[in-house]
């Protein structure tokens, strides 16, 4: 969609604001507290940015300096997270940025696969990673203070859209040979997956 802006609704004042007002493409907002992300393209060009608001200062930020095209932004305390796409566009990383101190970094492998639907929690990252070689994915967990990265599903199949709360990751799966959709629930503390 062209000239999309990014609107807000405060549920306290039953008022809606607007956030943006400008000519270029917005996808994906997220918000935590008063800090608002979006994917916004950048002038002249099919790359996107993903700009940051803080709704207490009225300020808004660049967070990614050079062009790529990046979507699906997701922010929980100081972090907010993507995908950002390599290779001519074939393949995704996920992308780790630290609101306080300013540095990001990649937080999936090195893997010539792609990724998707990034979402955090706390200090928990969750997306939706292709199998090599298989037209399946794969739900991811990413451990920010540890480092580490835990594969939560060990069968293949198609899922996607993650999302995480607490100690709960859920995601939607599609059934074995059908063209229809289940929504699964994972426990991490527990290691239990149930379709819901």
């Amino acid at each position: 969609c062209s000239q999309a802006d990014i609107f807000a609704y405060d549920i306290q004042q039953g008022q809606e604001f607007r956030i943006t007002d400008s000519s270029l493409s917005k996808y994906d907002p997220a918000i935590y507290e008063d800090k608002v992300v979006w994917a916004e393209q950048r002038s002249g060009y099919n790359q996107y940015d993903i700009m940051l608001y803080d709704i207490s200062t009225g300020e808004t930020t660049q967070l990614t300096p050079e062009m790529a095209w990046r979507e699906e932004p997701d922010i929980y305390g100081n972090y907010v997270v993507w995908e950002q796409t390599r290779d001519r566009y074939t393949i995704n990383d996920i992308f780790l940025y630290n609101l306080m101190t300013g540095e990001t970094q990649v937080i999936s492998s090195p893997d010539v696969v792609a990724r998707d639907n990034p979402a955090i929690y706390g200090d928990k990252v969750v997306w939706a990673e292709q199998r090599p070689g298989y037209n399946k994915h794969d739900i991811m967990l990413y451990d920010i203070s540890t480092g580490e990265t835990t594969q939560l599903t060990p069968e293949m199949a198609w899922r996607e859209e993650p999302d995480i709360y607490g100690d709960r990751v859920v995601w939607a799966q599609e059934r074995e040979g059908y063209p229809i959709r289940d929504s699964y629930l994972y426990r991490i503390n527990s290691q239990r997956e149930k379709n819901i």
